[in-house]
């Protein structure tokens, strides 16, 4: 069944992108 792993997959590599772009923009807004 590669359906739930690939769809865990993608979620996490975006989550992933999202944060270390989200990250960076936050630390600036609190520093």
């Amino acid at each position: 069944i590669p359906d739930p792993p690939s769809a865990l997959q993608i979620i996490n590599l975006t989550h992933s992108s999202f944060t270390v772009g989200w990250t960076p923009g936050y630390g600036q807004l609190a520093d």
